[in-house]
């Protein structure tokens, strides 16, 4: 249960973590703009070349798009690796569960009044088969 909460929470810093670089990416692609930016304006002063603010503001439309799909993959990235991890565990305790009903079926058998010998096939089976339905009975 335990593990469980570390996961959730691992996965939900991961996620944090993820939003605050997808942030700082963005904010560093707008810096970088306005750098190019002044420099353009510089340009322009001193050729006296005109820029449009529509090439600016589409450069700008394309640096958006390409950091928000960026982000989509990575997040898309973290889901798909915490339902791997879940299943994973999923997996892991279906095998515990699955030793420890092995275990007690094996138990049980070596333990039951008949010596092994002197059964016969059906005979196992049939204890077999009881044991199994007591211990499902037992751990719902």
């Amino acid at each position: 249960m335990k593990l469980r909460q570390i996961i959730k929470e691992n996965t939900r810093h991961e996620v944090k973590n993820i939003k605050l670089k997808s942030r700082v990416r963005k904010l560093e692609a707008k810096l970088a703009i306005l750098e190019q930016f002044k420099t353009i304006e510089a340009d322009r002063r001193s050729t006296k070349g005109i820029r449009s603010r529509k090439d600016i503001k589409g450069y700008r439309d394309t640096v958006d798009t390409f950091l928000d799909e960026v982000q989509k993959k990575s997040i898309s990235n973290k889901i798909r690796k915490c339902n791997r991890e879940k299943k994973l565990s999923k997996a892991r305790q279906e095998q515990i569960s699955l030793q420890k009903i092995s275990n007690t079926v094996v138990s049980s058998i070596s333990s039951s009044e008949k010596p092994t010998s002197t059964k016969n096939g059906n005979e196992l089976i049939q204890e077999i088969s009881h044991n199994i339905d007591e211990s499902n009975t037992l751990s719902i």
